[in-house]
């Protein structure tokens, strides 16, 4: 799970990634004039009989933001929320690039069930290839790897071109050869798996010591990791530019799986890295309009079954490709659902107008904690989707980007009917309740008191919207069992040192529901990253009284838990979160 910093700019694994903030430029005109000219547009304009219709919106309180069709701009599809990670965003580079693709997606083959998949080309590094599995032979790579796991029963020809020990500069090189162009352009389907070798030509003193993998010494180097997510940013623009100068086949990234188990000293020093590398996947898949496959939610926590560790190796096990495949397929089949996106925010305030110019007349005026899907940009302004589902534009120079790894998010105020009630923890040395809601089926926790409960952290961002949950020693707290102050007590697991797991019964988070009222909740685009990682929740996070309240079982579970419903009188039920050993 993606590392999280408090202060972005003293995070040494992004710090590579790090732009100046557009809202942080000299502006050539002020929010009030912006405002008042706001205000004439909307009010003065009829007036004076000018004649011409303008659309208002004064404070976007409530706004729905959808999933648009490849190459469709103007069709727009409402969706439920999912959220997931933001961050602020205003690279040249990035601009540029989003600018570039959105202007030549039309003669892109739309990925979805009316394409006529008949040639699968895979591209990557030795995770493709299925190194060290049955039939895996220099220069052939094993029909066990997951691209074959994908074109199986669809009658589709593989032509796998993944090299192990690849990097991306390698690979940049390789799409220059007349042998990958060819096979570039008879390609239906592109799957580009690349990275791991970039982040792991950084690690030192991974050791082999009694049967296990230790890491001695820094492990990383702090520079060394961020140059190399530097060039492997670099890298992965040219790469896509290459891949989309030779083929108008749908092209879908992978991104990166930590394979080291919950509980590992590995596992947590190489999130770092990973943590860094993802968040570059899913910029560029963002400014080039490309879903992501995600491979690191299907091997997290899963380590032990997904990955050869028993064998001191870091690649999949056969049913690890086949969770690839099946991460890839679940892609195929809703492709939008996993394409990153941004969305532009102006806390100060933004004027929305008809053409990527100032003029008299504006369409609605942005601001507040609402945020609007870009879709593209013309010259210096950033073209957006209403929420009316009209085209528009904002001065790139007075918003806010943000990344999000899911293109359906919502920004909403409601007035609802929500149940209250306790939740407590049985351990004197830490604050034993808190106050929790009942919402649509879900039962909420307040972010804070988790962070207290497991230990860890939570910070709430308002600026980019964001709950960050740290755990303070590795992303499976929960899982593991152990807490500060606890020895493992149980024997590790094979071949991978520092996976020991805790025996000890620990108490379970007990929720209590009582007396129900109208309240006002804000989901406000929120979003949760456990441990850095974007959550996908099929429940977002939401405000109440300027706190923020996660669904307790989705959460939980996420961090390796368990819950379960219990019984307090006739009719009333509350729920119980358990560690794995029971309460």
């Amino acid at each position: 799970m993606r590392k999280i910093h408090k202060n972005p700019h003293n995070n040494p694994w992004t710090a590579c990634l790090r732009r100046p903030s557009p809202n942080t430029r000299a502006s050539t005109q002020q929010p009030w004039q912006s405002f008042v000219r706001y205000w004439f547009s909307v009010t003065l304009a009829p007036l004076l009989a000018i004649g011409v219709s303008v659309g208002v919106c004064a404070h976007l309180d409530v706004v729905t933001h959808s999933e648009i069709a490849p190459n469709s701009p103007n069709q727009v599809r409402s969706t439920q929320t999912y959220s997931s990670q933001a961050h602020s965003h205003s690279s040249a580079g990035v601009q540029k690039r989003t600018e570039t693709v959105v202007a030549g997606t039309a003669g892109r083959r739309s990925l979805g069930a009316d394409v006529p998949h008949k040639t699968l080309v895979a591209l990557g590094d030795s995770i493709p290839f299925g190194y060290n599995l049955p039939g895996a032979t220099p220069g052939h790579p094993s029909k066990e790897a997951y691209p074959y796991h994908l074109a199986m029963g669809q009658a589709w020809q593989v032509k796998d071109l993944a090299v192990p020990g690849l990097t991306s500069g390698q690979l940049l090189s390789k799409l220059a050869t007349p042998v990958f162009q060819q096979d570039l352009r008879e390609a239906n389907l592109v799957v580009l798996d690349i990275g791991s070798n970039d982040l792991l030509d950084t690690t030192q003193g991974l050791q082999y010591r009694g049967g296990s993998l230790t890491a001695a010494g820094s492990f990383h180097s702090t520079a060394q990791v961020a140059q190399a997510v530097t060039r492997f940013s670099h890298n992965l623009q040219a790469i896509v530019l290459q891949i989309q100068s030779q083929t108008t086949a749908p092209l879908i990234l992978v991104n990166l799986y930590d394979p080291f188990p919950d509980a590992s000293l590995l596992h947590d020093l190489g999130e770092q890295a990973i943590a860094a590398a993802n968040g570059v996947l899913d910029e560029v898949a963002a400014a080039d309009r490309l879903p992501v496959a995600n491979a690191y939610a299907a091997f997290n926590h899963h380590q032990g079954t997904l990955v050869r560790l028993a064998e001191l190796d870091v690649h999949p096990t056969l049913a690890g490709q086949q969770a690839l495949a099946e991460a890839v397929q679940r892609v195929l089949l809703h492709p939008l659902s996993y394409q990153p996106v941004f969305y532009a925010m102006a806390p100060e305030g933004a004027l929305i107008d008809t053409k990527p110019s100032l003029g008299p007349f504006a369409m609605a005026w942005l601001h507040g904690p609402v945020g609007l899907l870009v879709t593209g940009k013309q010259g210096t302004w950033w073209q957006v989707v209403t929420r009316q589902g009209n085209q528009g534009y904002v001065a790139a120079n007075k918003v806010n980007l943000l990344l999000r790894p899911w293109n359906n998010v919502t920004f909403a105020s409601l007035d609802t009917r929500v149940t209250f009630g306790q939740w407590r923890w049985p351990q004197p040395s830490q604050a034993s309740q808190a106050v929790g809601f009942v919402w649509q089926g879900q039962t909420y926790l307040p972010a804070a008191s988790l962070g207290l409960w497991t230990h860890g952290q939570e910070h709430y961002g308002k600026n980019q919207q964001e709950v960050d949950l740290t755990t303070p020693l590795h992303s499976g707290l929960i899982q593991s069992g152990l807490l500060p102050g606890q020895a493992p007590t149980a024997p590790k697991a094979a071949g991978v040192a520092g996976t020991e797991t805790a025996a000890a019964t620990l108490p379970p988070l007990q929720f209590t529901p009582g007396n129900t009222a109208t309240v006002t909740l804000k989901t406000a685009g929120l979003i949760l990253n456990i441990d850095g990682e974007p959550i996908h929740l099929a429940n977002q996070p939401v405000l109440w009284q300027g706190r923020v309240f996660l669904p307790a079982k989705a959460v939980w579970t996420q961090l390796g838990g368990q819950v379960q419903n219990h019984r307090i009188k006739p009719g009333l039920f509350g729920l119980r979160l358990l560690f794995p050993s029971g309460s």
